[in-house]
């Protein structure tokens, strides 16, 4: 038993060694401590963050989760709190100061205070994801860049949305001391850095300064889409962070279609409204960016050798990532081999100082073990392969972050770049007098987007493309896989007009799906059928069948209040059923079919009668009326020609929805209505000589039906 004791005893001091060696660096976390003192250690760093959350938000935890995994890697910079504003101790009330606010407002926030009293607070605003905070942080290490060559000035300009340069001749000026502040204080706008801040302090060899020639010292000069601005230049302002902070949104507004940096789906409804767009749809970014870093030749822009895209690939996979190992060293603790005849992986060679990491390995070894030392048991030796390029990538997550951050940001704006100055190319070669604005966009973060537009992603292809054009009222997807090749010629087509727009059309078998819905009565049930079109059977029907009456319902299933007119709808089709095919309901789903602009409503539900042989009078039924039986039945007769409202009017007294009081109350209003269609046509007769056989032919249907009616009513 006492070499047990000596054996956990030496256990426990190498698990200690090696968490002491491995520089694990922790959250100061409430409930733990109170708010008071982990505000109180914000004063005492110069970066201190504090996270604000509660247990009950799965929004906050997965946060929490993400936040926790980058405090791994800059604990050894930023002071990192975290504070669950749901439990008892930690009173939330007064947390974030007067400045800021009484407390936070939503979970999760988060807040960095900067400067030894954490005067400077900033709140993040982006995506709660490892990449997205760990760029946030690095931003708030790194916030100025210095600049001190034209060339290394283009070249960050290139790889950013905008650059804005501060010309100073010390830092120790007060200028500079709230540009640094501006800069800061931007993140709340620009998390992610699309904006990059620079800085050169004049001297007399200064390169910079004498090719750009700068008039002013101090001075910030913005460089964007829209040209070269100075703040200089600019009246009304002063010299200080919130007047900086205007300025710039000023500018924003006006390069606001041609930034790349934070393109989301609303970004192209932005851009559709000077210019068609050509969307595309990252389906794998790691294979995509590296294709587009071959043809773009980034190598020597980035300063990187490294693909920048690994590690937020490798930190995006929970798996991977639950390997909370600092500074481990997969060479070190495992020898690979991956040659052609071999693929194993040596565990017995585990060094002490890993110890500290047992359960979190041993998680991940256990899911690709087998593969790892039975290759070829199930005959497929690319799996282990695969699975030790995985534990490689997995050993680059922590050296990836010892590279520039923001060159994955920065990778996809000169991507967006180039393919703008690809279309700008043709549309000079075609002699257009319109250009396309690039969006490019994740396919993972926008999926429902795509499956609301129709359109399928194939997980092969690099890119899911496809041009909005609003003019032309389509959407033209590319049918190829994605290369640059295929993409010119696309875009050749497009310019050619050679495109065809591809719509949605909800998948119906035969002409028009019915569903077969139950009239209840007095005496027995009716069986009836309600049919529903797609875009191609409506253009169809609009085309050909003008003769009979087509009473529509537009309609999507999200519509809180199509489900009442919609009840009338079902009621009068089964009421009417035995107009047909004279009168036809139908119903169109305006969330699954691409409908025609004249048919793209403002508001839902919409109700659409087109009369016989006169479709193009059809008639919208008003949105101050209530949707009940009366009021559509009543909007329905009006727009019909006069021998089917009476045709109508007698079908519906001889259904047997009504009982014995309303039927005779019916059959007295088809009486009437009979009367004065009988009255009119007299008229008629009397003015129009030249139609007196349409209109004799029109009282002679009158009488077969006035008999009928009067036999109703004597019964």
């Amino acid at each position: 038993m006492s070499w047990l004791i000596t054996l956990l005893a030496k256990l426990l001091f190498i698990v200690n060694t090696a968490k002491s060696e491995g520089n694990l660096y922790t959250v100061a976390k409430c409930p733990g401590l109170d708010v008071a003192q982990i505000r109180q250690f914000t004063q005492q760093n110069e970066i201190s963050l504090i996270f604000y959350y509660t247990r009950w938000s799965a929004d906050s935890l997965h946060a929490l989760e993400e936040y926790n995994d980058v405090a791994m890697y800059y604990g050894d910079k930023v002071f990192f709190s975290s504070v669950d504003c749901w439990h008892l101790s930690c009173n939330c009330s007064r947390a974030l100061g007067p400045g800021v606010g009484s407390s936070p407002n939503k979970w999760p926030t988060l807040m960095a205070y900067y400067g030894r009293r954490g005067q400077l607070q900033v709140q993040y605003h982006g995506l709660w994801s490892f990449r997205g905070i760990q760029q946030f942080i690095d931003n708030l290490l790194h916030p100025l860049k210095r600049f001190s060559t034209v060339e290394s000035m283009q070249q960050a300009h290139q790889l950013s949305d905008a650059l804005i340069m501060g010309v100073f001749q010390t830092p120790n000026c007060k200028e500079y001391k709230h540009y640094l502040m501006a800069s800061l204080k931007w993140l709340e706008s620009d998390p992610l850095r699309t904006y990059v801040f620079g800085v050169d302090f004049v001297t007399n060899t200064s390169e910079a300064s004498g090719i750009l020639k700068y008039d002013h010292i101090p001075d910030l000069i913005y460089m964007g889409s829209s040209g070269i601005k100075k703040f200089s230049d600019v009246g009304g302002y002063l010299w200080n962070a919130s007047h900086i902070l205007l300025w710039l949104h000023r500018e924003l507004k006006e390069d606001l279609t041609n930034l790349h940096g934070y393109s989301t789906p609303i970004t192209i409804a932005q851009k559709l409204q000077e210019n068609p767009v050509l969307a595309v749809f990252v389906n794998d970014a790691y294979r995509f960016y590296g294709y587009m870093e071959k043809l773009i030749n980034t190598r020597s822009l980035l300063s990187c050798n490294t693909k920048p895209f690994i590690c937020s690939r490798v930190t995006k996979n929970k798996e991977r990532r639950d390997v909370n190992v600092q500074q481990l060293d997969i060479e070190q603790l495992f020898q690979i081999s991956t040659d052609d005849k071999n693929s194993y992986c040596n565990v017995n060679k585990v060094l002490n100082k890993n110890l500290g990491y047992y359960y979190a390995i041993n998680k991940y070894l256990t899911n690709i073990m087998p593969n790892l030392a039975y290759p070829f048991k199930n005959g497929n030796s690319d799996i282990a392969k695969s699975d030790i390029e995985k534990l490689a990538d997995f050993h680059y997550t922590t050296k990836c972050l010892d590279s520039d951050p923001r060159i994955s940001n920065s990778l996809q704006i000169i991507t967006a770049k180039y393919l703008q100055n690809l279309i700008d190319n043709h549309k000079m070669l075609y002699n257009s007098n319109h250009t396309l604005s690039v969006v490019l966009l994740d396919t993972d973060s926008y999926k429902d987007y795509l499956q609301n537009l129709d359109i399928e992603t194939n997980k092969f292809s690099l890119a899911t493309t496809f041009i909005v054009d609003v003019k032309q009222e389509g959407i033209f997807p590319l049918a190829y896989d994605f290369d640059i090749e295929t993409l010119k010629e696309f875009i050749q087509q497009y310019y050619k007009h050679n495109l065809l727009p591809y719509f949605r059309n909800e998948h119906i078998n035969g002409y028009g799906s019915t569903v077969k819905t139950q009239m209840p009565s007095q005496d027995n049930t009716h069986n009836f059928e309600v049919k529903s079109l797609n875009r191609l059977l409506l253009l169809n029907s609009l085309q050909y069948a003008h003769n009979q009456t087509l009473v529509l319902l537009v309609h999507t299933p999200e519509c809180a209040l199509c489900g009442s007119l919609q009840h009338t709808f079902i009621q009068l089709s089964g009421a009417l059923r035995h107009m047909s095919p004279e009168l036809q309901f139908a119903r169109i789903n305006a969330h699954l079919n691409d409908l025609p602009w004249q048919f793209n409503m403002a508001s839902l539900p919409a109700l659409l009668v087109f009369p016989k042989h006169r479709y193009g009078d059809s008639r919208l039924f008003p949105s101050n009326l209530k949707p009940d039986f009366k009021n559509v039945f009543g909007f329905i007769l009006k727009q019909i020609p006069a021998e089917d409202q009476i045709k109508t009017t007698v079908s519906f007294c001889q259904s047997r929805i009504l009982n014995t009081l309303n039927t005779q109350s019916c059959w007295r209003f088809a009486k009437n209505l009979l009367t004065q269609h009988i009255d009119r046509h007299l008229h008629y007769w009397e003015l129009f000589e030249n139609e007196r056989n349409v209109i004799f032919e029109s009282l002679r249907a009158f009488k077969d039906i006035s008999l009928d009616v009067q036999r109703n009513l004597n019964l």
